[in-house]
């Protein structure tokens, strides 16, 4: 069996097998485990389990660990550096930390532009870490404007192109304006026009001095008659072509003017004598500048001009006493002989 002289400096632990060589010769097969306390000296001896003898010898040192620092790690930007030592015995240990070196940032500044917000980039120089800061809103579109202006065919539009990033949309959307005609419909002013391309309706504005226009009526249709207009008046008229995009209605320019004296109501007349001369008479027509007055001495087949006045009456003082005469008037404006109206109902009376 083993044994130590000192078991404060070494103790002795589980046997195991191993084979011990003393001299030249051969003696068996031993083993045992040992520990180092402390520093010092003690003898490890073998025992003959017999008779007690020693077989054999061992004089232990204990000495401190050798350290030899065998590796530098520097300290990072995050992690501590340190020095690892072994001794040559195998046990190793960590000491002489330093501290994080910290990082190293640069910075690089990335300006806004028109669709992305500017930042500010840090960047670690030794270990190449980085982050974003200091954010910074987004530029205005810088755009510039194309019209395109509108065809018979095509609605006309505008064109914004930013300068600096390109982005591009369009809007204003307009109607070409449409051309209109006037005619009389009835003795009140119709007014025509040819489809508008894009138009889903058509308002109307109406003026009475061709100065200030209000807003009339609107239709889905290519022409109006302004069927409430004045008998004896001149209006004026214009067209806007609508269409409505995107919920709002987009309207053209105005279109021509065209203007319209309006047929002068026709007179009512009634007859009476004057001396035995007959003598028709009527109201004031709105408009009237003059009456014309036309004449029938065949029972009222035929009618010719006789005469014009500016005044409300007409005494026919050449007729023959004894006749019968028929009469109309038509009113009649100096604007445009367009306008007269048609003739009165006939009245006839016999002279005397």
């Amino acid at each position: 069996m083993w044994r130590s002289s000192d078991e404060s400096i070494i103790s002795i632990g589980e046997a195991k097998q191993s084979t011990v060589i003393i001299g030249n010769s051969f003696t068996g097969t031993y083993g045992v485990a040992v520990t180092a306390v402390k520093k010092g000296k003690a003898t490890l001896s073998l025992y003959d389990d017999s008779s007690g003898m020693v077989i054999c010898s061992f004089l232990i040192k204990v000495t401190d660990h050798n350290f030899i620092s065998e590796n530098v790690v520097e300290p990072t930007c995050t992690e501590q550096g340190y020095t690892t030592y072994i001794c040559e015995c195998g046990v190793s240990y960590f000491a002489d930390y330093t501290e994080a070196a910290g990082h190293s940032y640069t910075a690089v500044v990335t300006d806004s532009t028109c669709t992305t917000r500017g930042y500010t980039t840090h960047t670690c120089t030794t270990c190449g870490h980085s982050y974003k800061d200091s954010y910074t809103d987004k530029l205005p579109h810088d755009y510039t404007t194309t019209v395109t202006a509108p065809t018979t065919k095509k609605m006309g539009y505008t064109t914004y192109t930013c300068t600096e990033c390109g982005d591009s949309y369009k809007a204003d959307y307009t109607l070409a304006a449409p051309t209109i005609s006037i005619t009389r419909s009835s003795g009140k002013p119709k007014i025509s026009w040819k489809a508008v391309t894009g138009a889903t309706k058509y308002y109307i504005y109406r003026s009475t001095d061709g100065k200030t226009y209000s807003y009339l009526t609107s239709t889905t249709k290519t022409s109006y008659t302004n069927t409430g207009a004045a008998s004896g008046k001149k209006y004026y008229y214009k067209v806007k072509a609508v269409k409505v995009v995107n919920g709002t209605a987009v309207g053209s320019a105005y279109s021509n003017v065209k203007s319209l004296f309006t047929t002068l109501a026709a007179p009512t007349v009634s007859i009476t004598r004057s001396s035995g001369h007959p003598k028709i008479s009527w109201k004031a027509v709105t408009g009237a500048t003059k009456y014309n007055i036309y004449r029938s001495t065949d029972g009222g087949k035929t009618y010719k001009y006789l005469t014009y006045t500016t005044k409300l009456s007409y005494t026919n003082t050449k007729a023959t006493a004894g006749k019968t005469y028929y009469y109309k008037v038509k009113a009649v404006t100096s604007a445009t002989s367009a306008a007269t109206s048609a003739y009165s109902k006939a009245v006839y009376i016999k002279a005397k």
